[in-house]
């Protein structure tokens, strides 16, 4: 009597529980069969020994035909909600005959994960600085390629959903919690230093599913060539149980031969205001491609501001070399600029004049601020004017009060008591200030002047001209 296969499969979904206080569902085995090498029938007895507490299995007895007749057979076990996702073995499917054993085989519980992996879906920049979106289908694979080969220096996002598959009702034990996914490489250049590569999500309830996103930019320097991420998913149950899932995605890195990047473009100070004289404006360009450029060029413009700068034949070598980098420092100079958002264009080309990268950066310019900060002044002419001020006290009258009391009134009001002791007197009448605006002042008497003056000497040229004709 022996067994075909080496081991046999307990396959276990937990969704079957769809009651909170339900113990164990109901599992059955993967058909496995049983051949009778004797020359005679042989009747047996096929049961599960060594099972942990809790699982209960159904003994089956069978007659088997001699002659390397086989038969196929299944078992049924009651299975408690205990074990984490994945195979493992729970015990020995033993075959009796009689009092003895006659044959045996490993009996491996699969159990599926509650954590599923919905969406994997991943955005990135390809060749010619194409956009790129690939759903990858790692629900039912364990890896995925990417269809278009990624630029390096670009950003990669990966759009997560991930599935809680607990019954709606089981709603105790069915919360997923300590949910993370973690990112590894078999080359972790791919990764930005600052990358952490954990990321900690909510809680999933039953039946229900949870977004995330994750997102980085490929280092600058990082090698072309063939990387693999590697993407764990991790979970826990209010029974916990844990659920561990691992998918692959395969890309390829790839740098362009003609790369030009505005690396760099700052305003410095951040804040200008339309009372500074100038600002300075940095920027840097950078060659990330494979090929050596001896004809690039940048221009900067802006024709408010009066800004049109144009560099041409710049050098930059490779990416791999130290000259790859070419930095400049402009001081542009704000006059009579009223307060705006200027944009400011910039274009980098390559052979002279195929533009390869374009930024615009917005310069704000606020108001002039005053000496105490509290209010903004726009340059204007401020008018002179004099201002005098005259104090008019008010008459007073006089009237006795029929405690024999004096008090003095002023016209217009109305007669008060005198107060008693400890109360403060009633406050005087506030003092009248009158301003009176002069419109003229010294220099506009002087301007006056000097007109008068070329009045008087252009009259005396034509008198003495009158005087020469009539002679």
């Amino acid at each position: 009597m022996q067994f075909v296969e080496q081991a046999v499969t307990l396959p276990v979904d937990y969704h079957e529980f769809t009651d909170n206080d339900q113990t164990n569902v109901s599992s059955t085995t993967t058909s496995f069969t049983l051949r009778n090498t004797a020359t005679a029938p042989v009747t047996v007895t096929v049961n599960v020994t060594g099972l942990p507490a809790k699982y209960v299995a159904t003994s089956r007895q069978v007659t088997i035909p001699a002659n390397g007749t086989s038969e196929t057979i299944t078992l049924t076990l009651a299975v408690p909600h205990e074990k984490d996702s994945g195979r493992e073995k729970i015990g020995i499917i033993s075959v009796v005959e009689g009092t003895t054993q006659v044959a045996s085989m490993d009996l491996l519980q699969d159990t599926k994960s509650m954590l599923k992996v919905d969406k994997v879906q991943v955005e990135y920049t390809s060749e010619g600085d194409s956009d790129e979106s690939d759903n990858l289908d790692l629900e039912t694979r364990t890896s995925a390629s990417l269809d278009e080969d990624v630029k390096v220096g670009t950003e990669l996002i990966f759009n997560f959903n991930l599935d809680n598959l607990f019954h709606q009702d089981y709603d105790d034990q069915g919360v997923l919690e300590n949910v993370k996914i973690t990112f590894d490489a078999d080359d972790n250049d791919i990764f930005p230093d600052e990358f952490e590569e954990e990321f900690d999500l909510d809680d999933i309830d039953v039946d229900s599913d949870q977004d995330f996103v994750v997102q980085f930019t490929i280092p600058d320097d990082t090698d072309a060539g063939d990387y693999n991420i590697e993407l764990t998913f991790e979970a826990e149950d209010g029974e916990g149980a844990t659920y561990t899932l691992v998918r692959e995605v395969d890309l390829n890195l790839r740098r362009e031969r003609n790369d030009l990047r505005i690396m760099k473009a700052e305003l410095i100070p951040s804040t200008i205001t339309a009372c500074d004289g100038s600002f300075t404006f940095e920027v840097d360009v950078e060659n990330m491609g494979t090929k050596d450029q001896r004809s690039a060029g940048i221009s900067i413009v802006n024709t408010n501001l009066r800004i049109n700068e144009n560099i041409r034949d710049l050098v930059l070598e490779d990416y791999s070399s130290n000259d790859n980098t070419w930095t400049r420092t402009f001081n542009f100079p704000l006059n009579t600029i009223r307060a705006g958002t200027y944009p400011i264009d910039i274009n980098v080309y390559y052979d002279k004049d195929k533009t390869i990268d374009h930024e615009r950066v917005n310069v704000v310019i606020g108001e002039c601020a005053s000496a105490a900060g509290s209010e903004t002044l726009t340059p204007a002419v401020r008018e002179n004017r004099t201002t005098v001020t005259t104090v008019n006290p008010p008459r007073q009258s006089t009237t006795t009060t029929s405690a024999g009391t004096t008090v003095t009134v002023a016209p217009g009001t109305t007669e008060q008591t005198q107060p008693q002791t400890g109360q403060q007197p009633a406050t005087a009448p506030s003092t009248l200030v009158q301003t009176i605006e002069n419109p003229y002042s010294a220099q506009d008497f002087m301007v006056a002047m000097i007109i008068v003056a070329m009045v008087l000497v252009l009259a005396l040229i034509v008198i003495f001209f009158v005087v020469l004709l009539r002679r």
